[in-house]
C-alpha cells in the first residue's frame, strides 16, 4: 500500500466530516452500544436476549432485516438447542482460537441444529451463517476495538485503489483485518483526524472509535472512487 494515497484519502475525508451533521452510517455505532447493553452469552431466554442486542432505530440491513434473514433463522434456532447454540457463540467468541477456525466452526455446528429444522419446515432454506459477514458483525459487537464489518468487495476496492501489491482473498480473514487495523493505525496518528471523527460520529472518548472507523473509511473511499 501507498501511504500517500491513504494519507490523501483521509484529508478528503477530514473535509467530508467537517460537512457532515449526521452520516448516513452512524447506526453503526448506535448498534454497538445496544449490544453492549444487551448482551448477555449466559443469560436465559437467549433468543430473547439476541433479538434484544441485535436491534438499531435506524436500519437493519446489516442482518438481514427480521424475516427469512441471518437474524430470523438465529432466533428459531436459539428457541430449539439453546445451549447447543451458546455453546457455538461462546467458540466463536473464543479469541485464543484461530479465527478462521472459528468462523467455519459455527457453520458447520449452526448446520446440524438448522438441517433437523429445515427438514420439518421447508421454508427455512439457509441458516446464512456460512457467510464471513454476518459472523463478522457479531465480532465487531462483541469486540470493537479489534473487528469492523466484512465488507470484502468495498475492501478490495479500497485495497487496490491504494495499490496494495497483496490484497488478501476473501478467505484470508485474519489478513483483512490485519490490513484494516494497520490503515487504522496510520489515520489515528492524525490529532485533528481523530477530533473530526468524533465530532461527526458523537463520540466522546477515542477509544469508542474502535476499528468500526475502518468500515466508514473504506466506504469513504469506494464511492469517491466511484
Amino acid at each position: 500500500m501507498k501511504v500517500a494515497i491513504i494519507n490523501s484519502y483521509k484529508e478528503k475525508f477530514k473535509a467530508f466530516l467537517s460537512q457532515q451533521s449526521v452520516p448516513e452510517n452512524s447506526f453503526y455505532f448506535e448498534i454497538i452500544d445496544n449490544w453492549k447493553k444487551h448482551w448477555n452469552l449466559e443469560g436465559k431466554n437467549l433468543s430473547t436476549i439476541y433479538d434484544s442486542s441485535l436491534q438499531s432505530k435506524t436500519s437493519a440491513r446489516l442482518w438481514g432485516g427480521s424475516v427469512n434473514s441471518p437474524k430470523s433463522i438465529i432466533k428459531v434456532l436459539l428457541e430449539n438447542e439453546e445451549e447447543f447454540m451458546r455453546a457455538t457463540l461462546r467458540d466463536l467468541f473464543n479469541e485464543s482460537l484461530d479465527l478462521g477456525l472459528r468462523l467455519d466452526r459455527f457453520g458447520y455446528h449452526t448446520d446440524q441444529v438448522f438441517r433437523p429444522i429445515q427438514s420439518k419446515k421447508p421454508k427455512y432454506v439457509s441458516h446464512f451463517h456460512h457467510d464471513r459477514e454476518i459472523l463478522c458483525l457479531y465480532l465487531a459487537l462483541e469486540y470493537p476495538s479489534q473487528y469492523c464489518l466484512f465488507d470484502y468487495p468495498t475492501f478490495f476496492k479500497m485495497m487496490t485503489i491504494f495499490e496494495s501489491r497483496n490484497i488478501p482473498t476473501k478467505t484470508e480473514t485474519e489478513r483483512y483485518y490485519k490490513s484494516c487495523r494497520g490503515i487504522k493505525n496510520l489515520l489515528v496518528k492524525d490529532e485533528e483526524f481523530v477530533s473530526l471523527f468524533k465530532q461527526a460520529y458523537h463520540l466522546k472518548e477515542e477509544d469508542q472509535i474502535g476499528l468500526m472507523l475502518m468500515s466508514i473509511f473504506m466506504e469513504f473511499v469506494s464511492e469517491s472512487a466511484a
